[in-house]
């Protein structure tokens, strides 16, 4: 497969015609270069830091996790949790549910944390799986 492009839909990845690599990459690169400037523009050193901490936490507690409890247990103060989890909310790194309680961070969901890897899961034409880190 080295050389290939490979699309992926759901679980199951395809590889394109060589004729169409050159403009999918393209395209690609562009969105991607969007995104790297969107996101670290909003992701600071306390960003990663929140990230880092409400992966780790949902991985462990495996509930939704409040902005109190998270300002809490870092150490800052709950207004501007509330800033970087909107942040991060509008970055897409993060979900709440209707309380506003944080139930999924990339790649960690509280609904059922321990299977996560199940998000990175891949599976080819040729019916291999794999999971991707």
């Amino acid at each position: 497969m080295s050389g290939e492009l490979l699309l992926g839909i759901g679980k199951k990845v395809t590889s394109l015609p060589s004729y169409v690599n050159p403009i999918i990459m393209l395209g690609f690169s562009i969105v991607v270069r969007m995104v790297q400037i969107y996101v670290n523009f909003v992701m600071t050193e306390e960003h990663r830091t929140v990230q880092s901490f409400l992966a780790k936490e949902l991985l462990d507690v495996g509930t939704p996790l409040s902005t109190d409890y998270i300002a809490q247990k870092l150490g800052i103060p709950t207004s501007r949790i509330e800033v970087i989890l909107k942040d991060m909310e509008r970055s897409q790194l993060l979900l709440k549910n209707k309380m506003g309680w944080v139930t999924c961070v990339y790649p960690v969901r509280s609904e059922n944390p321990k299977s996560y890897k199940d998000l990175h899961r891949v599976t080819f034409e040729n019916g291999k799986t794999t999971e991707i880190p």
